[in-house]
């Protein structure tokens, strides 16, 4: 497991890609919690990402989906 605070000071690409695959490798996820680091712990990464996923637009949710 990566620590929080490596993906805190990642490169981008290295970011997205240590967490592209989470869901069903779409990477626009981790793509737009990136503006957001630090994060303070696991737990408010999870979240923003999943909130990211959440306020996506249906086609983007269906896209999710069917990978």
């Amino acid at each position: 497991m990566i620590a929080i605070a490596n993906l805190n000071t990642a490169p981008e690409r290295d970011f997205i890609a240590a967490l592209g695959g989470i869901y069903e490798h779409s990477d626009w996820v981790p793509v737009r919690v990136l503006q957001q680091r630090p994060f303070p712990d696991f737990e408010k990464l999870r979240s923003a990402m999943r909130d990211e996923v959440d306020h996506s637009t249906e086609a983007e949710k269906l896209t999710l989906i069917r990978a």
